[in-house]
């Protein structure tokens, strides 16, 4: 299943797609999903950090192991101007 595949409105749709995409993998990154998610939705105004809790409560659920080996940057996303 592809990521692109799958109709995604906001950043916790991608979040859930990305885990399904990956549910065969041994352990899920969180740097791999973040940059997968702002590939695919480039004005989402979470921040890694959020994305990364996204990415890690939806891969727990379906008892996936999780790598959090991408929201340590203390990256904060501005919103933009509407």
């Amino acid at each position: 299943m592809s990521l692109v595949s799958i109709s995604v409105r906001s950043a916790q749709d991608a979040a859930e797609a990305y885990v399904l995409s990956r549910r065969k993998s041994p352990v899920l990154s969180t740097a791999m999903a973040i940059r997968a998610i702002r590939t695919l939705l480039p004005k989402c105004q979470s921040t890694d950090r959020e994305l990364a809790d996204m990415v890690a409560s939806a891969a727990i659920h379906r008892g996936l192991s999780v790598s959090f080996d991408g929201a340590d940057r203390g990256e904060v996303r501005v919103p933009h101007e509407l």
